[in-house]
């Protein structure tokens, strides 16, 4: 087995981290842009909200962070189904006002417009389209996947 030295190690670890970091943001951030994109077109039935409220919780750099939990109902075909998408992708919020603001336009028992897939009646979003935030998180997610590229041609390659 040949011998690795310190600085390997620490540049294995450093573009496994990025790889790994990149890997977890981009998948999820590229499967949302579609989906999102598709959603404008959906159908839409009325549907109701179940539950509304916001979830504080503390990531794992020990800040707190808001998930607006809205839960919704509503059938298609005579077919009842729950769901709590809010938009594509809904993400933790980072301000408490803002999860506020999000959870204050769904109050529970108020009727809604519910977009859903056609084939795949089980998913569905009440704010269709994309967002801001898919993007984000595409964007981050590719930065550190190409670092980690970089990282691999620089430190093992070159």
């Amino acid at each position: 087995m040949p011998n690795v030295s310190d600085s390997q190690l620490w540049a294995i670890a450093l573009v496994g981290g990025c790889f790994l970091l990149g890997s977890i943001v981009f998948l999820p951030s590229l499967l949302a842009i579609p989906r999102g994109s598709a959603s404008r077109r959906w159908p839409k039935v009325n549907g109701t909200i179940v539950e509304s409220r916001v979830e504080e919780q503390v990531n794992a750099d020990g800040q707190f962070v808001f998930f607006p939990q809205v839960r919704y109902r509503y059938t298609i075909q005579g077919n009842a189904y729950e769901a709590t998408t809010i938009t594509f992708p809904t993400r933790p919020l980072v301000s408490s006002r803002r999860a506020d603001a999000v959870v204050a336009k769904y109050p529970v028992n108020s009727s809604v417009l519910v977009a859903y897939l056609p084939e795949k009646s089980t998913i569905s979003v009440l704010e269709p389209g994309l967002t801001a935030s898919a993007f984000v998180g595409f964007s981050f997610g590719l930065s550190f996947l190409l670092s980690s590229v970089v990282g691999c041609y620089y430190f093992f390659l070159a």
